[in-house]
């Protein structure tokens, strides 16, 4: 069989608060909402996220042998992206610089995660039984991207009518297209240079490999109710 090509899935969470939270029903005027930024506030914690995963199948096929083996391919891009920030930075943004004498940590810990892409992968099914079904995919990873902070603070400090900024950040990246480079101009200033694309671009792209695999069950009880259970992106990505 073939399948659908460009099956697209996402999901979306975030940490200890909803949308609702700062879109809510009007306390006077029950037909209308409101922008409850306050209400909001209350319900951040000091460090809060956000992630988005993103799974996009760019081609598989299958085929059986018997009644009982299957066989499948599958090629498909992966995103995963966590965003955090504290909840001094929506403090910052709901009431400015009225803060004297007061400190708000914008950032801390980790700032973004980040981990992009390509999953080439086998598997085999078989059917135990009527009832039974057990298989497992054997993958290989092709690493396209992987950014993260393994320090991130950034502190405002207001006084006497001045402010100032403390920060101390450190980024990791791999990636197989571009370069970065950070250099020094002797003034005490650091400057960031994208190097381009490097003329050996397939051969990068090949050096970000891993390894992994899926196994998975299923049992059908009855016709109403069947129960599954599923282990899957068990592995490593060598960035």
């Amino acid at each position: 069989y073939f399948p659908a090509l460009g099956k697209f899935g996402a999901n979306f969470n975030t940490s200890g608060f909803a949308w609702t939270d700062l879109v809510n029903q009007h306390p006077i005027y029950a037909d209308s909402l409101q922008l409850d930024f306050s209400g909001f506030l209350s319900k951040l914690d000091d460090n809060n996220y956000f992630d988005l995963g993103i799974n996009n199948n760019l081609f598989g096929f299958g085929f059986a042998i018997g009644n009982n083996n299957h066989f499948t391919f599958d090629i498909s891009h992966s995103l995963e992206m966590r965003l955090n920030f504290s909840k001094g930075l929506f403090d910052l943004i709901a009431n400015g610089t009225d803060c004297e004498g007061h400190a708000i940590d914008v950032f801390s810990d980790e700032i973004i995660g980040l981990t992009d892409y390509v999953s080439v992968s086998a598997g085999y099914s078989r059917d135990i039984n009527e009832k039974l079904t057990v298989g497992a995919n054997l993958k290989m990873y092709l690493g396209l991207a992987n950014i993260s902070t393994e320090r991130a603070d950034v502190r405002l400090d207001f006084n006497n009518e001045k402010i100032s900024t403390m920060s101390d950040i450190v980024i990791n990246t791999s990636n197989p297209y571009l370069r970065w480079n950070l250099t020094g101009n002797g003034a005490g200033e650091n400057i960031f240079s994208n190097g381009g694309f490097e003329n050996d671009v397939n051969f990068d792209a090949m050096k970000n490999l891993g390894f992994g695999f899926d196994l998975g069950a299923s049992y059908k009880l009855n016709d109403a109710m069947e129960f599954s259970f599923a282990l899957v992106d068990v592995g490593f990505i060598n960035w």
